[in-house]
């Protein structure tokens, strides 16, 4: 019959093509076929008789894909493809045809495969000929929901979760999304146990008695995680695949054997351990919380201790130690005191006030009153920072010891074993009354993908060969993704076909996969064609972008707990690329010239790419004051010409491109930036994160005069925080902002002015705030801060430069800018912003004022912004005047 017109089911089978003819006679079927001229008999339940098709011609539509067309005979499709062959499936398999499902990015994928990723002997993408072999997009894989940008579904947690390789806070997150979400993402930045936290994944896995392909762009990645799992005694459960050489290597060296397996523990004994083990990792949350509050603390009281000593450098310093002993109170109220100092007029409120503050808090005496306010105020400012640090000691100590206690628990050591207890018995019961071994062939692994799967679990490969491993229609119950934000779009696409589910690991804020500028243009004219929304460009995005943009709701940890770097390296990536989210557990022991910056004297030293004065700094300066190895030294460089001469001044060290060091580390790294003028390409984000970060102890930066001193760069934000991190005197006429201690200033006003004033005198100053604040939110800005309410004479140095006058006002405590904006990495001034009421600053003590402010900072080259309350577009003005002063070559 005609399959065109008919379908005919018999038994579940597809049998409309054998059939002749069909009708339905006294309830049973009564059908011939067409080898027979013999009409047989069915019951009615055995037969399904389909007519009036719907047709589907753009199949692609429904993700499937080398068709002609398909058929919709009510809850079933059928489809005919090119080759000839049918195909027949419940339509609750396809994607559903809808304006949300982005079928068409299957297609675009396919077409950019021919001209991206790897090569044959042939010049024929390897990447197209995996795309080829696709029918269909299984409804069941994690490629359904990034092209249908769907919710991925939720997985039962019925067992407790196991960490047999260790476990901090954001790894225990990691390993509960991977396992309870069909799509979870990881951000690994570097240092933070991304392989521990994928082999903990790999573990529950198994545990589970699942299987999982573990894939990479690079070799080195998976083989790290393959190295650990040898370390363990679990090579046994791994194949390592990929390219053929791998495949044929794997298959040769296949044994009958199975190794011998931990002895089996009762029903009894296991139930034991899952208590045990809930029991623990609940008590682990405790001694992870701990953990990571003493390393905020340590960084706290890092910052603290630094910012004092610029304070003790910077301040005309006047503090008598005898008063100091009566300020030794709660940081928090000797801030809010100086500010009721500040804002009580002199008389008889400010004489209640003393009285208050000396006979009934105990803070001060009448002898410490009579001291000029600036002098009152400078001791409350140094006691804060006693104080401050004195209690930021005494939390550590006090935690610290609390830490100590719980550990003598050894709940994670125990956690650790009895993990590995209960995954061995995993792994034993999967082999249990297998005798032998089975030898698989490589037709075996097309066909029968499952059997070789529960033989070996574990799989490795690279991103883009895993879809050649097995059989076209196999899929994988997990695929983790390492080094994610390094695959391109379409070898991601093409992995997310492989699994049920997958976890994806990588850092955005890392190095991406790099566009070929020969292909680009073809790459943008596919992009036009296929009309892709943006969360899908290849140029845009990288495998990992494009999963976070379009599955925003998927689960997604950031593992925060670094390991790798001296705290005062990563200190600056925390600041400047993770939005101090990350928690810094390396030690910082006080050693010196952790990081320095060696600036190259003015002049064209650099032609092309390559720079001798630079390798001249290196070999002669840099090198022969250290104490470190030289196989623990690494050279970064941004161009392959200064690599290769670096290369032969330098022959025993390494030194390579920071693409090359993505994912190493070394004791020292030096950084040569090699060219005279900063440009996008030495100064790119991504490229210094990785730098910097594979640095463990040591950092030394190498640039030009020109680079050094161009502002708005990332660069010069690495320098402003080397710069400040060494806490060396800086003759300059404008001061550094102590940022702790005007934020907690900013807070004690706050809290002193609720009842009275808000943060301001007047709603102007607080709209201003809010609105300076979202300015600095944009990119553009994003190394600036803003603190409201600073005094004159802590921004500006009081010299000879100032009349009388100006100096009286000037050094009245009263005295102070509206706002100071200010760069974050060293905490120097950039601009004063002043509001302008209509009605206050038309007064003529105001106006007074204002023209001893003004004057006062255009003696000392410090800009000066006034906004009025009357004009509109001053939001514009603030930018405006942000732009040029950032685009001034010159530091301020």
């Amino acid at each position: 019959m005609d399959s065109i017109k008919f379908l005919i089911l018999l038994n579940g089978e597809d049998k409309t093509e054998s059939i002749t003819s069909i009708k339905e006679q006294d309830n049973l079927w009564h059908i011939t076929f067409a080898n027979t001229a013999k009409t047989y008999t069915y019951k009615h339940d055995k037969v399904i008789f389909l007519t009036n098709p719907q047709k589907h011609a753009k199949p692609e539509k429904l993700g499937i894909y080398n068709a002609k067309f398909a058929l919709i005979f009510e809850k079933y499709c059928k489809i005919f493809f090119d080759n000839g062959t049918t195909k027949l499936l419940e339509t609750t398999m396809l994607l559903p045809d809808t304006k949300g499902c982005n079928a068409d990015v299957f297609l675009y994928c396919k077409e950019l495969a021919t001209i991206v990723g790897v090569k044959n002997e042939e010049n024929k993408s390897l990447l197209s000929k995996a795309y080829n072999k696709i029918d269909m997009v299984a409804k069941e894989s994690a490629l359904s929901h990034y092209l249908c940008a769907s919710q991925p579904h939720k997985n039962d947690m019925d067992s407790p979760i196991l960490s047999p390789f260790g476990l901090n806070a954001s790894q225990f997150q990691a390993i509960y999304n991977a396992l309870e979400s069909q799509v979870s993402i990881i951000e690994g930045p570097p240092g933070t146990g991304k392989t521990q936290s994928i082999l903990n994944i790999i573990a529950n896995i198994i545990f589970l008695g699942k299987n999982v392909a573990v894939v990479s762009n690079n070799n080195a990645a998976t083989d790290n995680v393959f190295m650990k799992l040898e370390k363990y005694g679990l090579t046994h459960l791994c194949a390592k695949l990929g390219k053929k050489d791998n495949i044929k290597q794997f298959l040769q060296n296949q044994s009958h054997t199975y190794p011998d397996f931990a002895q089996s523990i009762t029903q009894e004994e296991k139930d034991t351990l899952y208590q045990a083990i809930q029991k623990l990792n609940t008590q682990a949350q405790e001694i992870f919380t701990l953990q990571n509050a003493i390393a905020k603390q340590k960084s706290l009281l890092s910052a603290l201790e630094l910012e004092f000593r610029h304070f003790t450098m910077q301040e005309n310093l006047q503090i008598y130690p005898h008063f100091l002993t009566s300020l030794q109170k709660d940081s928090a109220l000797l801030l809010k005191t100086k500010i009721a100092l500040e804002n009580t007029p002199k008389g008889w409120r400010y004489f209640l006030l003393v009285c208050k503050l000396c006979l009934i808090q105990h803070i001060g005496n009448f002898a410490f009153y009579k001291l000029p306010l600036q002098d009152i105020i400078q001791h409350f400012e140094y006691a804060y920072y006693v104080q401050s640090i004195a209690t930021a000691k005494e939390t550590l100590t006090h935690d610290t010891k609390r830490l100590e206690a719980l550990r003598t628990a050894q709940t994670l050591e125990h956690l650790q074993e009895y993990s590995f207890t209960l995954l061995r018995e995993s792994v034993r019961i999967r082999y249990d009354n297998r005798t032998q071994r089975p030898i698989f062939s490589e037709k075996d692994m097309l066909n029968n993908a499952e059997q070789f799967c529960d033989e070996y679990p574990i799989i490795f490969s690279t991103t883009h060969a895993i879809k050649n491993c097995f059989g076209r229609d196999f899929l994988f119950d997990y695929l983790i993704i390492d080094e994610a934000s390094q695959v391109d779009l379409v070898t991601g696409v093409l992995a997310l076909s492989v699994a049920r589910n997958i976890v994806i690991v990588g850092d955005t804020k890392q190095l991406p996969n790099v566009i070929d500028s020969a292909t680009s243009q073809q790459i943008q004219e596919i992009t036009t064609h296929y009309k892709i929304p943006s969360r899908y460009d290849y140029a845009q995005h990288s495998f990992l972008s494009s999963v976070c943009s379009v599955l925003p709701n998927a689960p997604r940890v950031l593992l925060k707990e670094h390991y790798r770097c001296h705290p005062k390296i990563i200190n600056f990536c925390n600041q400047k690329f993770y939005d101090n989210a990350l928690v810094i557990l390396s030690e910082d022991n006080g050693e010196a010239n952790v990081l320095e910056v060696y600036v190259s004297a003015a002049g064209n030293h650099a032609r092309w790419h390559y720079n001798q004065r630079e390798i001249d700094i290196i070999a002669n300066e840099i090198l022969p004051s250290t104490t470190i190895e030289s196989h623990e030294i690494g050279i970064i460089t941004p161009y392959n010409e200064q690599k290769a001469h670096l290369q032969n001044a330098v022959g025993e060290i390494e030194a390579d491109t920071v693409h090359k060091y993505q994912g190493r580390e070394k004791d020292l790294i030096i950084i040569a930036t090699t060219d005279n003028q900063s440009n996008d390409f030495i100064d790119d984000s991504k490229m210094l994160n990785v730098a910097i970060t594979r640095a463990k102890k040591q950092l030394k930066l190498i640039v030009s005069y020109d680079v050094c001193h161009k502002q708005n760069t990332n660069i010069n934000d690495f320098i402003r925080y080397i710069t400040y991190q060494s806490a060396k005197p800086i003759e300059s006429k404008v001061y550094s902002i102590f940022d702790l201690l005007y934020k907690a200033n900013a807070q004690a006003r706050e809290l002193y002015l609720k009842g009275k004033r808000r943060i301001s005198q007047f709603d102007s100053e607080n709209i201003a705030f809010a609105f300076i604040k979202d300015i600095l939110q944009q990119d553009s800005y994003h190394s600036l801060d803003v603190l409201p309410h600073i005094p004159l004479a802590k921004v500006i140095k009081i010299d000879e430069a100032l009349t009388q006058e100006e100096k009286l006002y000037a050094q009245n405590p009263l005295t102070h800018f509206d706002f100071i904006i200010y760069h974050i990495m060293d905490k120097t001034p950039l601009l004063a912003v002043e509001i302008d009421g209509y009605a206050f600053h038309h007064t003529h003590k105001q106006l007074n004022r204002d023209r001893l402010k003004d004057s006062i900072c255009k003696k000392h080259n410090f800009p000066l912004l006034r906004l009025s309350t009357t004009q509109s577009a001053e939001s514009k003005r603030l930018r405006d005047m942000l732009q040029a002063l950032l685009n001034n070559n010159g530091r301020n």
